[in-house]
This record gives C-alpha cells, structure tokens and sequence, in this order.
C-alpha cells in the first residue's frame, strides 16, 4: 500500500514495515501488475519501478498542472487530471509514453465527455 507522509510516499509491506518510496511526490499509484508506480511531482506526472528507482518524467508540460494519475486496467494508459489554461481535463496518456488526449474537459462548471470517433490527439 502507497500513503502520503507530508512531501514523501510511503510504501507499506502487509507485515506493516514502512519504506519511504519516492521523495518530493505525492498521488502514487501501483501499475496494475504491482511492477510500476505513478505519481505526481512538480505538476508533472512520473513513472518509477514498484522499489521507487528508475523514476522518469512522462512528458515536460510547461504551464500545465497534472496530478491524480489512475492507471487502466490493463496498465496501457494512465488517465489524469490537468489544469490547461485554468479549465480542468481528464487526459489518458498512452504507455510507454504518447502524446495525451483530452477525454472531459469543463464547460461552465459542468463536465463535458468528448467522444472517442471525435477526439483528436492534442498535446499539451
């Protein structure tokens, strides 16, 4: 289990020893294999092995705020919130890595779901 302990994540082993995995970060997330853990940091999303080594930034997106990665269940994409010119989106980022396309974006407060034959692969 990954929990939040101030700035860092702590990876906790069922027999309740604590490890701090990942300095810096916050809203990890185990892939859904146990083999990867996304998180967030600096308003960018990051990727590491499940031990926390390895970590690598997915994508440099100046002026854009990402956080709250949750993984598909078959572990191909990783879907997000962004914050892209103060509107909120949901985006899914394909893995290893791809550009992300906007899937909900809002519109007066309310969310708007853009179909899959419309959407068109934005960067951000």
């Amino acid at each position: 289990m990954l929990v939040q302990s101030g700035e860092d994540v702590v990876a906790i082993a069922p027999d309740g020893t604590r490890r701090r995995l990942l300095t810096g970060a916050g809203d990890a997330v185990y892939s859904p294999d146990g083999t990867l853990v996304a998180f967030s940091r600096d308003g960018d999303l990051w990727i590491a092995n499940a031990d926390g080594s390895g970590q690598r930034r997915l994508a440099t997106t100046p002026r854009v705020s990402e956080w709250g990665p949750a993984w598909t269940p078959d572990g191909k994409a990783l879907a997000y919130t962004a914050l892209v010119d103060g509107a909120r989106q949901i985006r899914l980022i394909p893995l290893p890595t791809g550009p992300s396309v906007r899937s909900v974006r809002w519109k007066s407060g309310s969310p708007v779901i853009t179909p899959i034959r419309a959407r068109r692969r934005e960067r951000c």
